[in-house]
């Protein structure tokens, strides 16, 4: 049986965020092995997403819009929830359409210790761009996907948050993290990351595909610019969000980042 679920929404005049994770404070009725993300969808009423697994899975249109039966989804802080993943046909995509899905998995990973170390000491040098897996589908665009079972990021996926009705001036981003792992990803429009280790000079990464994902591990602190019109951020995180995991003022990063 199908059903829609409001996911958290913290609107924002520089844009506003929703996410989604499972436990306390999420939306999500399960633990997320797998993330796919389908985009490049023909307006065509022929074009259908079908998942083909068992599992079940979470649906929410990041950009545009799709149809399931009679309803239709628009909201990107609005999903459809599948519990057969199978009887889930996805089709009627507006133009500009990116479809996220959150998936169960058979067997979850466990969930990340807390280890309460100092914040640590990283490098711009470790951020990367990592290359996903994109896969070209007969009538239904693109589908790209990280999956915790075998993924080519260095972490496990447990929060997926995004940014949408980013005006193109905004700023996001603004912190870093003790102990959280990321992957952003351009899934609509582009925009620009700055990372900064607190030593060396920042660098830019311009992100404008949503099959290339920008990697920033721990200790790095990042802003998020230059949005283009309709951009959507989607970031893919290691652990369930905490507070107290951010680093939110730069002074104090940088007394972090380079201890006496």
């Amino acid at each position: 049986m199908n059903r829609t679920e409001k996911l958290p929404k913290i609107a924002d005049p520089r844009g506003n965020l929703s996410f989604i994770q499972s436990g306390p404070g999420g939306a999500c009725p399960f633990e997320p092995e797998c993330v796919k993300w389908w985009y490049d969808l023909s307006s065509h009423d022929s074009a259908v997403i079908h998942p083909g697994h068992s599992r079940e899975a979470m649906f929410v249109p990041l950009s545009g819009s799709f149809d399931c039966g009679d309803a239709t989804f628009r909201n990107p802080s609005t999903a459809l929830i599948a519990d057969s993943a199978p009887d889930t046909k996805l089709h009627s995509f507006a133009s500009n359409t990116v479809v996220l899905m959150l998936c169960a998995g058979e067997h979850p990973s466990p969930l990340p210790a807390d280890t309460p170390d100092p914040h640590p000491a990283s490098s711009v040098e470790a951020c990367r761009i990592i290359s996903l897996p994109r896969l070209s589908q007969n009538g239904a665009g693109s589908c790209s996907w990280v999956d915790n079972a075998d993924s080519p990021l260095p972490f496990s996926v447990r929060r997926v948050f995004y940014l949408y009705d980013v005006p193109a001036d905004a700023t996001r981003g603004g912190h870093s993290h003790f102990q959280a792992q990321e992957l952003i990803v351009a899934m609509a429009g582009s925009f620009d990351v700055v990372v900064d280790d607190g030593k060396n000079a920042p660098r830019r990464f311009t992100l404008n595909r949503p099959y290339l994902g920008l990697y920033i591990p721990t200790g790095i602190w990042r802003t998020l610019e230059n949005f283009s019109g309709g951009a959507v951020s989607t970031v893919l995180t290691s652990h369930p969000y905490s507070e107290p995991d951010y680093v939110r003022e730069y002074s104090q990063f940088k007394a972090l980042s380079n201890p006496a």
